[in-house]
Parts: C-alpha cells; structure tokens; sequence
C-alpha cells in the first residue's frame, strides 16, 4: 500500500531549503498524511552521504527529509510516531532494498522500524515516491520497550571506537571518565547488537532448511 504524504510549506521556506540542503535548517510546516492533517512540524532535509550526493548534481533535487512532530508543539507525534524519515533511496533503483530487510527483521523477531511506501507531494505539486521510515527515536522506544532503555546515535564523524581512542580520551578529554565510558557503553551495544544478528541468521538458516526439506518431500 502506497500512503500520501502531502507537506504544505511557506513558498520562501522551500525556496531556502532547496538553495541550502546542506544547512539542514527546520522550518514550519504542516503535512497531511492519507488526509490527516498535523500542523506546525518541523520539515528539515536529512542525510550525510546521500545528501551530498544529491546536492552536487544539477539534474535533481530529491533529498531526503525528516518530519518531527513534537518540534515546534510540545508531545505532538502522529499515532505515537514522534519523528518521520522520507527517504529517497538513492542508491537502490528498486526501491526494495530496506523494505524487504526490515520487514526480513521483524519476522525475525528483531526489532526494527516500521515502514511504508508513500507518494509525496509539497504544496500540492508531486515529487515522487519515498520510503517513510519510522525515526529510531522516543516514539521507537516507546513502542517496542515501554519507554525503557537507551538510543544510541553514532556521529562519523566524532565516533572512534579503537582502544587507542579510548586511552587518549581517558588521559585528556574533558571529564574523561564519562566520556570513555560513553565510548565503552558504545562497545557493549555494538556486541549486544552483533550477537542479536549472529542468532538471527541462525534462525533464518534453520527456517530455510525447513524450507528446503519440505521441498525435498
């Protein structure tokens, strides 16, 4: 099913965000999904790579954005839905990639966004099909564990996860215990992590071999 995302925005507010993608700067707007319309959100482009990528070219202007709801009005969300990611799929002409693997993941049993195909349109005029991706955030957290525990959020460009970092901000980073225990925290989340995909793909390997012995009879 293909939902419609339709995002109303001052004419001048779209003019700057297409002339400046890469500032990231978040203005007002409301946006009606399938007819439902919240008002005063927060409409901003998203990205790093991908959104270079589409910046430099001359021939396209199809960012990426993320819709949140509780920006400008305080615990507004959309079904409980606090943040809203639109992306462009870029990098995969058939727009099928992250759709199969998250859905791939929750029959897994691995937690995962929600997503959706939608048609987005901006102040009535069409601007293609998307993916809306559910924002790993307080809405994801609420969702799937009640409101419990810790979203991390890696910045490339900041985070270093190699001992030698580690000692180096323990011996002269600003309140360095905290920080390398943040780093340390970071480490136990990227195992946890690893070792939720390892027993996955186990699973996944024992379901296509029951798969294939059903075949075999």
């Amino acid at each position: 099913y293909v939902h419609t995302v339709d995002v109303s925005i001052a004419p001048e507010d779209w003019e700057l965000l297409l002339a400046d993608p890469l500032e990231k700067e978040k203005f007002q707007a409301d946006v009606t999904i399938d007819g439902e319309t919240i008002t005063q959100v927060s409409f901003a482009t998203k990205g790093n790579y991908s959104l270079l990528f589409v910046a430099d070219r001359e021939d396209s202007d199809r960012y990426s954005y993320r819709i949140n709801f509780g920006k400008f009005v305080d615990d507004q969300t959309y079904h409980g839905l606090d943040k809203l990611s639109l992306n462009n799929q870029f990098s995969d002409a058939t727009y099928m990639r992250d759709y199969i693997c998250y859905r791939m993941f929750r029959q897994l049993e691995v937690d995962a966004p929600l997503t959706s195909y939608v048609w987005r349109t901006v102040n009535g005029e069409d601007r293609g099909l998307y993916m809306a991706v559910e924002d790993m955030d307080k809405g994801h957290l609420k969702r799937v564990y009640g409101g419990e525990g810790v979203i991390y959020k890696p910045e490339p460009k900041d985070i270093d996860l190699t001992p030698d970092s580690l000692q180096v901000f323990m011996e002269t980073g600003e309140n360095p215990q905290a920080q390398a225990q943040a780093q340390l925290d970071s480490i136990a989340f990227v195992e946890q992590m690893a070792a939720m995909a390892m027993d996955s793909v186990k699973r996944a390997e024992g379901v296509a071999g029951n798969a294939s012995a059903v075949q075999v009879k």
